[in-house]
């Protein structure tokens, strides 16, 4: 897909160094097809993973040498950074390492941002945690978190809480969501059969009146124009 676009990114944008996150770019980063131009993500230093979530070191050991290994530049994002991302289209962080957090430790520690331009606003969270959202809320400024569209934290369970969703004032909410865990089914079973807490964000969405779902497991990939 990338190849059939050109093979050039501008710039790539890690949320956090758990697999189904990372793993993507570290295999393009080893084919070697791909030119990444800038990569913008929060480093985690392998000593602290090791220390509040030891199953991810080798991951996080693995991905911070690989990035080395690339000509792209490397940026270690901080709350407050605001990157270009073409025209008028601007990238503001608004969260990223929290050290004091050591529940659910690396997703709370997930790049938190918005890309705003004229006409639209969108807040992406990551895999970030209640902790990590209540943390936001607490210490940010709310209006930041304002947008119109807002990304479903760790795939739409066990991620922020309603509150922090009231807070985005969204309109539209984009789950990074499989048909599998949109529909809480566990080891191919069935209908809502599963532990995720799936069905009980989506009735947050329904009280919240949001407009649309868009779902990638349902609705593929989708443009926003």
């Amino acid at each position: 897909y990338l190849m059939q676009l050109g093979g050039t990114v501008d710039t790539w944008i890690l949320s956090h160094p758990h697999s189904d996150h990372v793993g993507a770019l570290m295999e393009i980063i080893k084919s070697k097809r791909v030119k990444i131009e800038r990569i913008l993500h929060v480093h985690l230093e392998k000593a602290w993973v090791m220390a509040n979530e030891p199953t991810a070191y080798d991951l996080v050991s693995e991905y911070n040498a690989l990035i080395q290994t690339t000509e792209a530049i490397k940026i270690a994002v901080e709350k407050g950074d605001v990157f270009g991302l073409g025209a008028g289209v601007e990238m503001h962080v608004l969260g990223g390492l929290n050290e004091t957090i050591t529940t659910n430790a690396v997703n709370n520690s997930s790049l938190v941002f918005s890309v705003r331009s004229s006409s639209k606003s969108v807040l992406f969270l990551g895999d970030l945690g209640s902790a990590g959202g209540d943390i936001l809320l607490e210490n940010g400024n709310l209006e930041d978190i304002k947008v119109d569209y807002v990304q479903m934290a760790h795939h739409g369970q066990a991620g922020v809480n309603k509150e922090f969703y009231n807070a985005t004032q969204a309109d539209f909410a984009l789950w990074p969501t499989p048909k599998w865990l949109w529909e809480n089914r566990a080891d191919g079973k069935g209908y809502n059969s599963g532990n995720f807490k799936t069905f009980a964000v989506r009735q947050w969405m329904e009280e919240l009146a949001i407009e649309k779902n868009f779902v990638s497991g349902l609705d593929g990939t989708v443009q926003i124009d």
